[in-house]
């Protein structure tokens, strides 16, 4: 194997049939053996530029109109906005304006009920290629397993064969194994000269051995005397240990008694301080009491005093009625009389002049037995006295509230309830919607190339667009959109999909991608390449990544963008990577 080689990927290869432009795995038709450090590196990529970059990248698009219905309640007008790729803004504003016309033309002309999914069903966009759940998406191999048995089979077969031709048949082994009866008495002779040679060694051997053992005796010697040193040496060592474990032990003893001391002058001196909170805590306790026993007291002095001047003023009022009474039962005068003088008598009494007095509120009369008592024997009311009674002639005034609401003063009391609680509630129609999705006006201002939203009918409070969609007109508020409002950015058709990175499980070492780790090769950019056609980018100076396998037998590769790791979204077209690797030498 060369230093360096290069393997192309390719998205439709047909090993496995949940491949996709998005993620795909190749099965190669040999495996790669890396010896040493090689790495790894992206040369180059061609995709199709297959996806809505504009409007609905990676999630559906709206506008929520937010208004106040016949009923006072806030309600909300969802109208869905489709998938697109525009290079203009021009192109974007009549995509809009047509978006709002089509759900404005979609209406019925019946009232429609209130529900909290919305008022009417979303328009069918174009259906996608339904996706295949998480059980199908298994590992499927390029091959049956049936068919490995039967080649491991096959592989061992020859072998078999070749083992057979070289073993020898049974009866010739047969045959080797006879020997005729005179060979086995020279045998059995040449055996018992052996036996005898070896006897005769050991006897030899022996008779050396005997002076040999006066030295084995000194060795044995020496070895009980580094016995006794060494058990000498453990008592030692035990006896400088037990010393030591004294010691350690009075130590202890010492920093035991100095912590008691120690404790016992904390002690004293958080009783010191104890004291003197308590101290304290009784002098504001005393003030506290000296404090709430005047407020007491004034308290007090002050109910006394409001007590008498009501008493007071009770009597002024009953020696007045007196006074009243007393001259105004007179025998033989009329009551028109008593009246004029009651009206005197007031008027010299009170310091200030009486003007015209105000309509009391309607009270109900009480019922009077007329047949008991007669009207000329009854003593007039204290009403009657100062002018205040009550006249036919007066006449009760509606409240403007009820004028404002459009109700009569009788039926206010009953309908202002039902409404406040929700009873009498008044259906909205289709046309109320429709005049409220044609009151909105988006345009484009050339001059500042900026997008401006307005807005004229009354019930509107506010619009409010999605994340995509008021990124891409450059609205800073995307939630909460005001009347003739200008968007604060300029517009980008990109729709914030700049850029898409290249993934290689478990082929490469984890690189660090912001606060995680995986096996990243490459973060490729959008920038030049053109909606609806392919484009190829080619790296003269990769970045290496460490290969971690041995072996290699197939790469999965996977495509994200770099908003939270999502799948780019490609619609068709088919996905090429070419990737080179590398050995690594090392001088």
């Amino acid at each position: 194997m060369s230093n360096s080689f290069y393997v192309c990927l390719l998205s439709n290869v047909p090993d496995y049939t949940d491949n996709q432009p998005n993620k795909f795995r190749v099965h190669l038709p040999k495996p790669l053996y890396f010896s040493g450090d090689w790495v790894c590196g992206v040369h180059s990529i061609s995709y199709p530029y297959s996806w809505s970059s504009t409007i609905g990248t990676l999630d559906e698009q709206w506008i929520d109109i937010n208004f106040t219905d016949n009923n006072k309640k806030g309600q909300t007008i969802r109208v869905p906005v489709p998938k697109g790729s525009h290079n203009t803004p021009e192109e974007i504003l009549q995509f809009l304006i047509s978006t709002l016309r089509y759900q404005s033309s979609a209406l019925d002309n019946t009232t429609l009920e209130e529900s909290s999914e919305g008022f009417f069903d979303k328009p069918t966009i174009i259906n996608r290629r339904n996706k295949r759940q998480h059980e199908e998406l298994q590992d499927l191999t390029p091959y049956n397993e049936n068919e490995e048995e039967n080649e491991s089979l096959r592989s061992l077969s020859p072998y078999q064969e070749d083992v057979e031709e070289t073993s020898p048949p049974q009866k010739d082994k047969i045959n080797l194994t006879k020997q005729p009866e005179k060979e086995k008495v020279e045998e059995q002779k040449k055996v018992n000269e052996k036996k005898k040679e070896e006897d005769q060694k050991k006897e030899e051997e022996k008779k050396k051995e005997q002076p040999r053992e006066e030295p084995k005796k000194e060795v044995d010697q020496k070895k009980l005397e580094e016995k006794v040193e060494e058990k000498k040496r453990m008592i030692r060592w035990e006896k400088s240990s037990q010393s030591w474990k004294r010691k350690r032990r009075i130590l202890r003893k010492k920093c035991q008694k100095r912590k008691r001391r120690m404790s016992s002058q904390e002690r004293s001196l958080k009783r010191a301080r104890n004291g003197k909170r308590k101290k304290k805590s009784q002098k504001w306790r005393k003030r506290k009491r000296i404090r709430s026993s005047q407020w007491r007291n004034r308290k007090r002095s002050y109910q006394r005093k409001s007590f008498e001047c009501s008493r007071s003023r009770k009597e002024g009022r009953r020696e007045t009625e007196r006074l009243v009474c007393s001259k105004c039962n007179r025998i033989g005068e009329s009551e028109e009389e008593n009246e004029e003088r009651t009206k005197e008598v007031l008027r010299e009494l009170s310091p200030y002049k009486e003007e015209e007095p105000l309509p009391p509120p309607p009270k109900k009369e009480r019922k009077e037995d007329n047949s008991t008592k007669d009207n000329s024997t009854q003593t007039p009311s204290v009403l009657s006295a100062l002018g205040l009674e009550r006249k036919e002639s007066w006449t009760q005034t509606p409240s403007p509230l009820l004028e404002t609401i459009g109700l009569k003063p009788k039926e206010g009391k009953k309908d202002v309830f039902d409404i406040l609680l929700g009873k009498g509630k008044t259906p909205y129609t289709s046309t109320l919607l429709k005049q409220i999705i044609d009151s909105i006006s988006i345009n484009y201002l050339a001059d500042f190339k900026r997008f401006k939203l307005s807005f004229t009918h009354s019930s509107i409070k506010y619009v409010s667009f999605s994340p995509q969609l008021g990124y891409v007109l450059g609205f800073a508020n995307s939630q909460h959109v005001q009347n003739n409002e200008i968007a604060k950015y300029a517009y980008d058709l990109r729709g914030g999909f700049s850029s898409f990175a290249i993934y290689a499980k478990g082929l490469t070492e984890n690189m660090i991608v912001g606060n995680s780790l995986s096996s990243l090769l490459r973060i490729v950019s959008v920038s030049g390449a053109i909606p609806g056609e392919y484009h190829e980018k080619i790296y003269d100076s990769p970045i290496y990544v460490r290969v971690l396998p041995r072996e290699v037998n197939e790469i999965e590769v996977e495509l994200r963008t770099m908003d939270n790791g999502r799948l780019v979204p490609f619609a068709y077209g088919t996905v090429s990577i070419v990737l080179i690797f590398k050995k690594v030498i090392n001088f």
